[in-house]
């Protein structure tokens, strides 16, 4: 192995070790309280204080 291969390797371990440290704070933060993450503030949080805001789609008419 060469340096370039060592320095790759350790880059794809660092990434690897950052997502799987995501994945385990966002589903650690979620269990057991019925949150989405753990952010008070968004709207899909059953705790959070604020509404969900609501959109509404409609299609364009057709055009003949």
């Amino acid at each position: 192995m060469d340096l370039q291969d060592i320095v790759v390797f350790i880059i794809v371990l660092l990434a690897a070790g950052w997502l799987i440290r995501r994945i385990y704070r966002v589903l650690h933060s979620a269990s057991g309280t019925k949150q989405i993450g753990a952010c008070d503030q968004c709207p899909n949080n059953r705790d959070s204080g604020q509404p969900a805001q609501i959109v509404k789609i409609t299609q364009k008419p057709d055009e003949e």
